[in-house]
Parts: structure tokens; C-alpha cells; sequence
């Protein structure tokens, strides 16, 4: 036999007061501050072979970086 539960409104207020962004301080998920004004001359982007050796090189750097702290974390282990 399956049970339904119907939920009103009053079911959901704590969870709209607690959520509702109008309640809260200068609250926005409007993220058109974080905008990279670099890129808006689209006529001088980059090569995509380019950004992604750029993007090979960091995540090999942070690999090695990642590396050396497990070799201190092995040692340190070790003692």
C-alpha cells in the first residue's frame, strides 16, 4: 500500500523564510562582476593550442608540486 504526504505551504515556510533571498543581506547570485574584462577584445584571444599548453603546463605543475608533498608525507611517515 504506498502513502502519499500532500505538503501545503505551511509545510515549506521554514525552509522559504530561511531561503527566500529577498529576507537576506545583499544577497545575488549575479556573478557579472567576476566577468575577465581581458576578453572582450575577442580579436586578440589567445591561440586554443596555446591556452591549452598553458593549461598542460599548470596542471603538471600542480602534479609535481602534489608530488613532492606525498614524498615529505612518505618520509615523514617512515620515522
Amino acid at each position: 500500500m504506498s502513502r502519499s504526504l500532500k505538503l501545503s505551504l505551511t509545510n515549506l515556510q521554514v525552509f522559504i523564510d530561511c531561503y527566500e533571498p529577498v529576507g537576506r543581506d545583499k544577497t545575488s547570485l549575479d556573478l557579472f562582476w567576476l566577468k575577465d574584462d581581458s576578453l572582450t577584445d575577442l580579436d586578440n584571444l589567445p591561440e586554443p593550442a596555446d591556452l591549452a599548453d598553458e593549461i598542460i603546463e599548470n596542471i603538471e605543475a600542480g602534479l609535481n608540486s602534489f608530488r613532492a608533498v606525498a614524498a615529505l608525507l612518505q618520509i615523514s611517515g617512515k620515522r
